[in-house]
């Protein structure tokens, strides 16, 4: 008894892959769905540290162009009673905050912080172009970290009242 081999169809291949990528496009969606809403988190473009009584949320920089000046934003909190010193330095400057002791974490009922949009606060030139990253040492209390920043494009309209003139 002689058994034929017969090669599968394209036509077939292609079903089958299809119906096992639309299965795996909907088991995400799936799981996307039970995560409950209080758990997540919001999305920034910034980055977030903690440091000795140090919280920072949100860090970014605003420029034009690289060896442009830049802007720090972002938010900072106290997690103390004393008032700290937190320092800001990139390859050839400080930018140096004396922030209030009592400006704890954001909580929902008191959205208390240093908010850095609200003084200028600019390194005089930026040691990347938008959409690098700039590498930054942060110091308070006798404790420092070295992070690197998110640049961006101070071009782009959302951005536009930040760029340092």
């Amino acid at each position: 008894m002689s058994m034929s081999s017969r090669a599968p169809r394209p036509h077939r291949i292609a079903a089958v892959l299809a119906a096992l990528a639309v299965a795996g496009a909907m088991s995400g969606c799936d799981q996307a769905e039970t995560v409950p809403s209080q758990e997540k988190e919001g999305v920034a473009a910034g980055v977030n540290l903690e440091l000795g009584m140090l919280e920072a949320e949100n860090l970014l920089i605003i420029s034009t162009a690289e060896g442009e000046p830049g802007r720090l934003l972002g938010t900072l909190y106290a997690n103390t009673e004393d008032a700290i010193t937190v320092t800001f330095a990139d390859d050839d400057e400080e930018i140096t905050i004396e922030l209030e002791g009592g400006i704890g974490p954001i909580q929902e009922d008191d959205p208390a912080g240093y908010d850095l949009q609200e003084q200028e606060h600019l390194f005089s030139t930026t040691a990347d172009r938008p959409g690098g990253r700039a590498p930054v040492e942060i110091t308070t209390d006798g404790a420092t970290e070295s992070v690197t920043i998110p640049v961006l494009d101070g071009s782009l309209e959302r951005y536009e009242p930040f760029v340092p003139e």
